[in-house]
Protein backbone atom coordinates (compact mmCIF):
# COMPACT_ATOMS: atom_id res chain seq x y z
CA UNK A 1 0.00 0.00 0.00
CA UNK A 2 1.29 3.43 -1.22
CA UNK A 3 0.74 6.29 1.03
CA UNK A 4 1.36 9.98 0.10
CA UNK A 5 4.17 12.50 0.34
CA UNK A 6 3.38 15.09 2.95
CA UNK A 7 4.48 18.09 2.14
CA UNK A 8 6.16 21.02 3.87
CA UNK A 9 3.90 23.13 4.81
CA UNK A 10 3.81 27.02 2.60
CA UNK A 11 5.63 30.18 3.77
CA UNK A 12 2.58 32.19 3.35
CA UNK A 13 0.77 35.01 5.27
CA UNK A 14 -0.57 35.24 7.63
CA UNK A 15 -0.29 31.58 8.89
CA UNK A 16 1.74 28.52 7.10
CA UNK A 17 -0.66 26.34 4.58
CA UNK A 18 -2.26 24.39 5.45
CA UNK A 19 -2.42 25.40 9.09
CA UNK A 20 -2.56 21.73 10.45
CA UNK A 21 0.20 20.66 7.80
CA UNK A 22 -2.12 18.04 5.78
CA UNK A 23 -0.42 18.80 3.07
CA UNK A 24 -0.68 16.39 0.24
CA UNK A 25 -1.41 15.49 -3.57
CA UNK A 26 -4.56 13.45 -2.56
CA UNK A 27 -6.09 15.96 -0.63
CA UNK A 28 -5.53 19.38 -2.84
CA UNK A 29 -6.37 21.10 -5.78
CA UNK A 30 -5.61 23.85 -7.38
CA UNK A 31 -8.77 26.42 -8.46
CA UNK A 32 -8.34 28.09 -11.70
CA UNK A 33 -10.53 30.77 -12.17
CA UNK A 34 -11.70 33.29 -15.16
CA UNK A 35 -8.47 31.65 -16.90
CA UNK A 36 -10.70 32.55 -20.49
CA UNK A 37 -9.41 35.59 -23.04
CA UNK A 38 -12.11 37.49 -21.95
CA UNK A 39 -11.57 38.37 -18.14
CA UNK A 40 -7.19 38.20 -19.51
CA UNK A 41 -7.92 40.93 -22.47
CA UNK A 42 -9.56 43.17 -19.87
CA UNK A 43 -6.94 43.36 -17.72
CA UNK A 44 -3.95 42.81 -19.75
CA UNK A 45 -3.58 40.00 -17.45
CA UNK A 46 -1.52 37.72 -20.40
CA UNK A 47 1.71 38.18 -18.18
CA UNK A 48 -0.19 36.85 -15.30
CA UNK A 49 -1.95 34.24 -16.87
CA UNK A 50 2.18 32.78 -18.51
CA UNK A 51 3.05 32.75 -14.80
CA UNK A 52 -0.48 30.74 -13.53
CA UNK A 53 -0.16 27.88 -16.76
CA UNK A 54 3.70 27.52 -15.80
CA UNK A 55 2.88 26.87 -12.01
CA UNK A 56 -0.21 24.88 -12.90
CA UNK A 57 2.19 22.62 -15.16
CA UNK A 58 4.55 22.12 -12.13
CA UNK A 59 1.18 21.62 -9.87
CA UNK A 60 0.43 18.71 -12.11
CA UNK A 61 3.59 17.32 -12.26
CA UNK A 62 3.27 17.03 -8.49
CA UNK A 63 -0.24 15.28 -8.25
CA UNK A 64 -1.84 18.12 -7.76
CA UNK A 65 -5.62 17.64 -9.56
CA UNK A 66 -6.70 20.76 -11.17
CA UNK A 67 -10.22 22.23 -11.58
CA UNK A 68 -11.16 25.12 -14.02
CA UNK A 69 -13.83 28.01 -14.05
CA UNK A 70 -15.60 28.41 -17.32
CA UNK A 71 -17.84 31.30 -18.11
CA UNK A 72 -20.44 30.80 -20.99
CA UNK A 73 -19.17 34.74 -22.18
CA UNK A 74 -15.47 34.40 -21.28
CA UNK A 75 -14.23 32.49 -24.58
CA UNK A 76 -12.26 28.94 -24.49
CA UNK A 77 -10.00 27.97 -21.60
CA UNK A 78 -6.45 28.76 -21.94
CA UNK A 79 -5.27 24.79 -21.20
CA UNK A 80 -6.95 21.23 -21.08
CA UNK A 81 -8.60 21.10 -17.72
CA UNK A 82 -8.23 17.95 -16.35
CA UNK A 83 -11.24 16.05 -17.80
CA UNK A 84 -14.42 15.88 -16.10
CA UNK A 85 -13.27 19.02 -14.08
CA UNK A 86 -14.68 22.09 -15.87
CA UNK A 87 -17.42 23.87 -13.50
CA UNK A 88 -19.47 26.17 -16.05
CA UNK A 89 -20.09 29.85 -13.68
CA UNK A 90 -23.39 30.89 -12.98
CA UNK A 91 -22.22 33.60 -11.22
CA UNK A 92 -19.34 35.56 -10.11
CA UNK A 93 -18.88 32.64 -7.35
CA UNK A 94 -17.28 28.89 -8.54
CA UNK A 95 -19.32 27.83 -5.88
CA UNK A 96 -22.47 29.76 -6.75
CA UNK A 97 -25.46 27.24 -7.65
CA UNK A 98 -22.83 24.46 -9.16
CA UNK A 99 -21.65 21.15 -8.00
CA UNK A 100 -18.10 22.10 -7.17
CA UNK A 101 -18.21 21.34 -3.41
CA UNK A 102 -19.73 18.21 -4.15
CA UNK A 103 -17.04 17.09 -6.48
CA UNK A 104 -14.59 18.52 -4.22
CA UNK A 105 -15.41 17.03 -1.12
CA UNK A 106 -16.38 13.72 -3.17
CA UNK A 107 -12.30 13.82 -4.31
CA UNK A 108 -11.40 13.86 -0.55
CA UNK A 109 -9.98 17.28 -1.33
CA UNK A 110 -9.56 19.82 1.96
CA UNK A 111 -6.59 22.41 0.65
CA UNK A 112 -7.54 24.64 -2.56
CA UNK A 113 -4.51 26.64 -4.18
CA UNK A 114 -5.88 29.96 -6.47
CA UNK A 115 -4.86 31.30 -9.14
CA UNK A 116 -7.13 33.31 -11.71
CA UNK A 117 -8.77 36.03 -12.64
CA UNK A 118 -10.10 38.77 -10.88
CA UNK A 119 -8.50 38.76 -7.60
CA UNK A 120 -11.48 41.51 -6.76
CA UNK A 121 -14.43 39.68 -8.05
CA UNK A 122 -14.26 36.17 -8.98
CA UNK A 123 -10.95 35.28 -7.66
CA UNK A 124 -12.62 36.67 -3.60
CA UNK A 125 -15.86 36.01 -3.95
CA UNK A 126 -14.88 31.98 -4.45
CA UNK A 127 -12.32 32.04 -1.97
CA UNK A 128 -14.77 33.02 0.67
CA UNK A 129 -17.09 31.14 -0.45
CA UNK A 130 -14.34 27.77 0.03
CA UNK A 131 -13.49 29.09 3.24
CA UNK A 132 -17.26 29.00 4.50
CA UNK A 133 -17.28 25.01 3.23
CA UNK A 134 -14.29 24.67 5.18
CA UNK A 135 -11.47 24.14 2.59
CA UNK A 136 -7.81 25.73 3.59
CA UNK A 137 -7.49 28.48 0.32
CA UNK A 138 -4.10 29.41 -0.33
CA UNK A 139 -4.26 32.34 -3.05
CA UNK A 140 -0.50 32.44 -4.96
CA UNK A 141 -0.06 36.64 -5.60
CA UNK A 142 1.58 36.60 -8.88
CA UNK A 143 -0.99 33.71 -10.24
CA UNK A 144 -3.73 36.47 -9.67
CA UNK A 145 -4.83 39.68 -11.36
CA UNK A 146 -7.82 42.04 -9.95
CA UNK A 147 -9.82 43.81 -12.79
CA UNK A 148 -7.79 47.31 -12.25
CA UNK A 149 -4.03 46.98 -10.83
CA UNK A 150 -4.65 49.36 -7.91
CA UNK A 151 -7.47 46.76 -6.47
CA UNK A 152 -4.90 43.39 -6.44
CA UNK A 153 -2.86 44.18 -3.55
CA UNK A 154 -5.54 45.64 -1.54
CA UNK A 155 -8.31 42.41 -2.34
CA UNK A 156 -5.44 40.38 -1.39
CA UNK A 157 -5.11 42.17 2.19
CA UNK A 158 -8.60 41.36 2.14
CA UNK A 159 -8.01 37.95 2.15
CA UNK A 160 -5.48 37.91 4.79
CA UNK A 161 -8.01 40.14 7.19
CA UNK A 162 -8.42 38.61 10.36
CA UNK A 163 -5.39 36.30 10.84
CA UNK A 164 -6.70 34.72 7.43
CA UNK A 165 -10.26 34.76 7.55
CA UNK A 166 -10.60 34.22 4.06
CA UNK A 167 -7.50 32.23 3.95
CA UNK A 168 -3.73 32.62 2.90
CA UNK A 169 -1.71 34.14 0.64
CA UNK A 170 2.28 33.28 -1.05
CA UNK A 171 4.20 33.50 -4.07
CA UNK A 172 4.62 30.93 -5.99
CA UNK A 173 7.74 30.52 -5.45
CA UNK A 174 6.98 29.55 -1.27
CA UNK A 175 4.51 27.34 -3.05
CA UNK A 176 6.68 25.42 -5.49
CA UNK A 177 9.70 25.44 -2.44
CA UNK A 178 6.86 23.83 -0.05
CA UNK A 179 6.19 21.08 -2.87
CA UNK A 180 10.03 19.96 -2.94
CA UNK A 181 9.99 19.16 0.59
CA UNK A 182 8.60 16.56 2.25
CA UNK A 183 6.89 17.64 5.16
CA UNK A 184 8.55 17.90 9.12
CA UNK A 185 6.43 14.68 9.39
CA UNK A 186 7.19 12.90 6.60
CA UNK A 187 6.04 9.48 7.69
CA UNK A 188 3.48 7.42 6.55
CA UNK A 189 0.44 8.32 7.32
Amino acid sequence: MTHPMIFAQVASQPYRFPFDADFTAGNTAVLCLGMQPHYIERCDGQAVAQRALALIDRLRLRGIADVWTESAHGGPLLARSTPGQTIPLVKENAFFNTDLHQRLTDRGIRNLIIVGFFTDELVHSSTRAATDWGFECLTIAEACQASRPEFHLPQLRITQFGNGLFGTVASAEALLTALETTGENNECR
